[in-house]
């Protein structure tokens, strides 16, 4: 539901739009690059390593920039070309974007209908069981998820 209000509350990407995602690959990132494929909108991601890269292309990004790499420093003039444009966005809590009950299920089932349709797919890297919860931030903290 983060990714619903982010695409749906900002700025909704129409077909021909360029969207920039920061950590394409992550839990959210993924969702946003669906979304935002799914709008019509061309998706440039960025990343931190290759293989976090094919993930995001894997849903729908067009575009990738390693943030890392030495060979994307041509392609980093793209989206500081796309900074004039830009907008940011930070912070936020469920309670922020769930304000009455009517939003919660209207944005709850536009996820469930885009699961059940096949545009929007979630990627469950591993379940934790509760005994091994520190693992599970360790992972989050290391990037490694």
């Amino acid at each position: 539901m983060t990714a619903h209000y982010l695409i749906h509350e900002y700025r909704l990407p129409k077909p021909g739009d360029t969207v920039l995602i920061h950590a394409a690959a992550g839990g959210l990132g993924l969702l946003l690059v669906q979304w935002a494929r799914h709008l019509g909108a061309r998706v440039i991601g960025t990343v931190s390593i290759e293989e976090k890269a094919k993930a995001a292309r894997a849903v729908g990004a067009d575009e990738m920039i390693l943030y890392t790499s030495r060979t994307s420093s041509r392609k980093r003039s793209q989206p500081i070309s796309l900074i004039w444009r830009a907008i940011s966005i930070s912070g936020g809590t469920l309670h922020s974007y769930t304000q009455t009950r009517e939003e919660l299920i209207r944005r709850a089932s536009d996820v469930l209908k885009g699961i059940h349709e096949g545009w929007l797919q979630l990627n469950i890297d591993r379940v934790f069981p509760l005994a091994e919860a520190a693992e599970a931030q360790r992972r989050l903290e290391a990037r490694a998820t």
